[in-house]
Formats: structure tokens, sequence, C-alpha cells
């Protein structure tokens, strides 16, 4: 059988930097993570705006601390 583990990546197709997520900004995502594991697209778009991070950061880090 054909080994499992992670897809090569194409050459020369750069990630993004990791994401640093300052105290405040964690603050509050872990805050609302307490009140409910999931979240509203609502709610998403509400934390982007005030936490100045985009809604897929905000969904990656809700997906990441599942």
């Amino acid at each position: 059988p054909k080994p499992v583990g992670r897809r090569p990546r194409k050459p020369g197709v750069d990630r993004k930097p990791r994401q640093a997520y300052s105290s405040k900004q964690l603050e509050r995502l872990e805050e609302e993570f307490k009140a409910d594991k999931y979240l509203s697209v609502s709610k998403r778009l509400e934390l982007s705006m005030s936490l100045n991070l985009t809604e897929t950061q905000i969904k990656t880090w809700f997906q990441n601390r599942r």
C-alpha cells in the first residue's frame, strides 16, 4: 500500500507566514471559544472587524482550537 502522510508541496508555491496573535486577540478568541466552540457567520464577521483579522484567520483559529 501507498504510505500515508503529507502531500509534497508544489514547487514555487509559497505559504504565508504563521499568524502571530496579540495577547488581546488571543484573550478575546479564547473568551468567545469558551462561550461557544462554533461561530456563526455574523459572529465571525464581528470578531474579524474588532480584532483586525480576516474571517479566514478567525475560522482557522477556531478549527485549530477544537
